[in-house]
């Protein structure tokens, strides 16, 4: 069998990731099982084994890229920004949520919302209060199936 150029192995992980990220978004991590990423990257099964031995490396992979696309739509220069853009996209986007929800798994729901303490700029308490003001908001208003 033909060993593969670095270039094209590069690809073939990408396609993983593309097609990992993409069955987690709008599917969830139930789905996420690598006979759906195989197909969905359009290579064989063992083509992910000799990329990712197990789930956990794909998440990896997934966490910066997740992180990226739920922080990107929210502005943290304030509490009050952070809050009114948090209302803002999860009223107006429901893809937005679905994401958020499907992503939990991966991205550690806890940790992601003492994370969110740390990166949103002002008063420590007013931070807490808005983080915990938007958790609740988006467990009331949109409460996971």
């Amino acid at each position: 069998m033909p060993r593969v150029s670095q270039a094209e192995a590069k690809l073939t992980r990408q396609r993983i990731i593309d097609a990992s990220l993409k069955i987690l978004v709008q599917e969830g991590v139930a789905e996420m099982s690598f006979a759906k990423i195989a197909k969905k990257a359009k290579i064989s099964r063992s083509g992910i084994n000799a990329h990712f031995k197990r789930k956990e490396n794909i998440y990896e992979e997934l966490r910066p890229l997740l992180k990226e696309m739920i922080l990107t739509p929210l502005d943290l220069s304030s509490p009050d920004n952070f809050l009114q853009s948090w209302i803002k996209i999860l009223d107006e986007n429901p893809q937005y949520r679905q994401m958020l929800t499907n992503a939990d798994r991966v991205m550690g729901g806890e940790r992601a919302a003492t994370n969110l303490l740390t990166i949103i700029e002002g008063k420590r308490e007013e931070v807490r209060d808005a983080v915990y003001y938007a958790l609740g908001y988006a467990l009331v208003n949109y409460p996971a199936p």
